[in-house]
Order: structure tokens, then C-alpha cells, then sequence
């Protein structure tokens, strides 16, 4: 199962993507968990996280929430959301975008 932390402002926006990226998994046949949650949180999520995705409001974080993912675990990645794919809630480009970051084909 690949875990994925999706992170926003408060999380209720990437929620709506939370699912889009679960629908394009299941039509992938991909073993995806996927959580929203806001800036405030994610760092109470990342143990068993294998990927956070950073909603494009979030981007300016980027550099504190790369140094608490590597407190965790170095090996997590981190992206920033395309804010075109956001905007247009494009689930299976997000997915694309974890796949190939994570190296899965």
C-alpha cells in the first residue's frame, strides 16, 4: 500500500482531491491510502508516509515541511502540487506525478 499525506492550508480543499487521486488509483488497481490535512497536522502523520503532497497554497512551506519530513524519515518524498492539475481538481495527474516521483510504473 502506498501512503500519501496531502497537505493544505486546513485540509478541506485537497479533501475534494483526496478523492479524485483514490478514484484514479482504483482505476489503476493501485493499493493507495490517501489523507487531507491542514498545515498544522501533517507532521502527525508521517510515520508508515511514503509521499506528501503539498497543495500549491502551500508551497511556500515547502523548505519547513522537507526539514520535518527528514526528522521522520529521509526517505519520504515530498512534491508540490501543479496548480493547474489543482485547479481543475485533475486526480489522475496527481496520481501520475506520486507514481513517477516514487519511481512506480
Amino acid at each position: 500500500m502506498i501512503n500519501v499525506v496531502l497537505v493544505c492550508t486546513q485540509g478541506m480543499s485537497t479533501n475534494i482531491m483526496r478523492g479524485k487521486i483514490e478514484e484514479a488509483a482504483k482505476k489503476k488497481n493501485i493499493d493507495m491510502s490517501v489523507i487531507a490535512v491542514g498545515l498544522d497536522e501533517y507532521s502527525n502523520y508521517l510515520n508508515d508516509t511514503h509521499i506528501v503532497v503539498l497543495g500549491p497554497q502551500v508551497k511556500y512551506a515547502s523548505k519547513s515541511v522537507r526539514n520535518d519530513i527528514d526528522k521522520v524519515n529521509k526517505e519520504i518524498k515530498m512534491i508540490v502540487m501543479n496548480i493547474q492539475d489543482y485547479g481543475l481538481m485533475r486526480g489522475d495527474r496527481v496520481l501520475d506525478n506520486i507514481l513517477s516521483t516514487l519511481e512506480i510504473q
